[in-house]
């Protein structure tokens, strides 16, 4: 493909700009280089020019097809008068006279996107007015293209016409013989040689002569049989890869290539710039957040200290298990009639009772207390942050009334965990053991006085006396026994109600501090949602930040390889 690597360089850059545009429009760059790059842009859409001149009927249009691979120039077998073709791309074919020698060719060929193309009826032609308008084209020619016919290239007005125009045109002229298959390779050999040395004489200097079959290149590229072969006999790659290389080193399209990627440099420049300085809001916007974390984590501790001391009535409450319960207890005195009473254990039992409505008091009153504390608290804290969330969003922030900082959800689940406390699983130890009876105990003991009674009346009945004293004496154990273990359970009982509800004070204690640490976490995460149209900002201009960030790094590589290619 004719001008590859041109082509590809300027596909990349085309692709930098736009992304570069994009990018300044992103980021919120002003002012908007967009007519800056677009103009960039623009200029880098500018197709090659090529203008093909020569003999009549030397295969010119014939050779510009099998340059492209496409049959989109007219050929003929008699010589032409028409016009000079001028093939521009067009979405849908057409044909626009400029003039009475002039005819724009406007194709839906793809690559007339990147060529322009100038096809002359011939030097020597008959039209006059040929040759003037053909020389406006010349100086704006990326490559002119002298196609003669190797069967007859002497024309002498191509030679003249030549002449009068190769130092303008320097490097950018190609001579080539057309309809080698016309001829023998000796034959092609010697006409070749002799062109060169013509030029020598005609020119003073040295213009590159290749030697071409137009019609076997172009079947080669349009029939797909015998490809490698026919290419190698039209002998058009090494006219490709020369023509290739004057595109390439064409010092107009290098400077403004080179023009291009330095003004993309200094626009991508700018941009990082410009980031940068926003960066430095990402930055304050960092601050406010890590002053607002500040403020709640200070309040937070305050708000706990506080609602620890509303635990102190509680604390007071539960310490007196091990003070009033002993005391209101009258411990037992050993003997038969003290087991037999359990008014014995009614001080405590009633001790207990009235510790534990003291205990559910005190969490009524710390319930009270820890929600006056918290409403007080989060209303301090809302307005000790609308100042810094008023400078980093740019407007005032809805107020938050009471109800909005202490919603209904939150309370209920406060009362929820004050009825877990309430309830009587927080107790029930110490209530368990106020209807504990030792059923064992009794059971054994009835079963002993039944069996002793059954073997006293065998023993009667047979005259068994040794069974009947065993009978009697068993039937008086189980009574004795049974006394026995309702006055020990009599005598344990204060020691055994005050581990009970000392346990109980302890696990209420307990439950009361994760309820209080629980409702305060949710109380505070609650308490953030304020603050989600600033996290949200900042984390939406952290990853905007990276993106643009990464970006500029890949613009800037680019931009560097496409200029290190300019040099190379």
């Amino acid at each position: 493909m004719l001008a590859e690597s041109q082509l590809e360089l300027r596909s990349r850059l085309t692709a930098a700009l736009f992304a570069l545009g994009r990018l300044c429009d992103e980021i919120g760059m002003t002012p908007s280089p967009s007519s800056t790059v677009n103009s960039l842009v623009s200029g880098m859409k500018d197709p090659f020019l090529f203008v093909v001149a020569g003999e009549v009927n030397a295969g010119k249009s014939m050779l510009l097809n099998a340059l492209f691979g496409e049959e989109f120039c007219r050929t003929s077998e008699l010589p032409s008068t028409d016009q000079i073709n001028y093939f521009r791309h067009g979405f849908e074919r057409q044909e626009v006279d400029l003039g009475p020698l002039l005819r724009e060719l406007q194709m839906p060929c793809t690559f007339l996107e990147n060529f322009h193309i100038v096809d002359t009826p011939g030097i020597n032609s008959v039209a006059e007015g040929h040759e003037a308008i053909t020389e406006q084209f010349l100086p704006r020619a990326d490559a002119v293209l002298f196609v003669l016919p190797i069967t007859n290239p002497w024309g002498a007005k191509t030679w003249e016409f030549l002449q009068r125009i190769h130092e303008d045109l320097g490097k950018r002229i190609v001579v080539i013989l057309q309809q080698i298959d016309l001829r023998t390779p000796q034959e092609i050999e010697a006409v070749s040689a002799h062109v060169k040395l013509c030029l020598r004489k005609w020119l003073g200097r040295d213009l590159p002569v290749f030697c071409v079959s137009a019609r076997k290149a172009l079947l080669a590229r349009t029939s797909g049989i015998g490809k490698e072969d026919l290419l190698k006999q039209s002998a058009i790659q090494p006219l490709e890869a020369h023509i290739s290389a004057i595109l390439q080193e064409s010092a107009g399209r290098i400077d403004r290539t080179g023009n291009t990627v330095r003004m993309g440099q200094i626009l991508l420049a700018q941009a990082q710039k410009y980031l940068l300085d926003k960066s430095q809001t990402l930055a304050a916007l960092g601050s406010v957040l890590q002053k607002i974390a500040g403020l709640v984590q200070e309040q937070k501790t305050r708000s706990w200290e506080a609602c620890l001391l509303s635990l102190k009535p509680l604390d007071k409450v539960l310490q007196r298990v091990g003070q009033e319960i002993p005391a209101a207890l009258n411990p037992a005195q050993s003997g038969w009639r003290t087991a037999l009473q359990p008014s014995s254990m009614t001080a405590g039992k009633a001790a207990a009772l009235t510790w534990h409505q003291d205990a559910r008091a005190a969490l009524n009153h710390h319930a009270v207390a820890v929600e006056k504390i918290m409403r007080q608290d989060l209303v301090k804290l809302w307005k000790q942050t609308q100042g810094p969330l008023t400078k980093a969003l740019g407007h005032a922030p809805k107020p938050a009334t009471e109800g909005e900082l202490e919603p209904e959800s939150l309370r209920a689940d406060h009362h929820q965990l004050l009825a877990d406390l309430r309830s009587e699983e927080s107790w029930g130890q110490a209530s368990r053991l106020q209807l504990e009876i030792r059923r064992r105990r009794f059971l054994f003991a009835s079963m002993l006085g039944g069996l002793g009674l059954v073997l006293a009346a065998v023993g009667a009945f047979q005259a068994w006396w040794a069974l009947v004293a065993l009978g009697v004496l068993l039937l008086g154990l189980g009574p004795w026994i049974a006394l026995r273990a309702q006055q020990n359970y009599v005598k344990n009982f204060p020691l055994k109600l005050q581990e009970c509800s000392a346990n109980d004070a302890k696990r209420v204690r307990q439950m009361a501090d994760v309820a209080l640490q629980k409702w305060l976490q949710r109380a505070f995460q609650g308490f953030s949602v304020n603050f989600k149209p600033l996290l949200d900002r900042s984390e939406q201009m952290r990853r905007q930040q990276d993106l643009h960030t990464q970006g500029i790094a890949e613009l800037r590589q680019t931009f560097q390889e496409l200029a290190e290619a300019l040099k190379s």
